[in-house]
């Protein structure tokens, strides 16, 4: 409930971020079984040589849903060139996170966690969306990735 009231301002085009258990220059450890997949454990170390896009968001966020078609326009640019989504979800509700990310094509892999997501609270996420840019070496690179991401990606990717 307190995630809903966080974002209750959700008509406005962006919510407010807060990383503090996180900072620039770490390499933050993620390592889950991608929702709905019957693979193994997804480490963002598997990643390396990749720039990655960490996005906490979540289905019932006006701010993430209004960014989705961008989202899977930079994903397919991007990805061929080296750039890999990791989606975080805040949902209190798989059914909608699947629903969601088929109707709106997210591709990429999925951590959700009924009740609270233990990656939003370890890295002290507060409110959503919040994106993370990390490079290839699995160097948090950037906290608010979204403002000029497209310019950001290239830049990583050509170094």
């Amino acid at each position: 409930m307190i995630r809903h009231l966080a974002c209750a301002g959700v008509l406005l085009l962006t919510c407010t971020f807060a990383a503090a258990n996180v900072n620039v220059g770490d390499k933050p450890k993620l390592q889950f079984k991608p929702f709905g997949s019957s693979n193994s454990f997804l480490k963002i170390e598997d990643y390396k040589g990749k720039i990655v896009i960490v996005d906490f968001w979540a289905t019932w966020c006006g701010p993430c849903m209004a960014e989705a078609e961008h989202m899977v326009a930079t994903y397919e640019k991007y990805h061929p060139k080296g750039l890999e989504f990791i989606g975080v979800s805040l949902d209190d509700d798989g059914a909608a996170l699947t629903e969601v990310a088929k109707a709106k094509k997210f591709t990429w892999p999925q951590y959700y966690q009924e009740g609270e997501n233990k990656f939003a609270e370890q890295f002290g996420i507060e409110s959503i969306p919040t994106m993370w840019l990390v490079d290839k070496k699995g160097i948090l690179r950037d906290l608010n990735a979204r403002e000029d991401l497209a310019d950001k990606v290239e830049k990583l990717l050509a170094e």
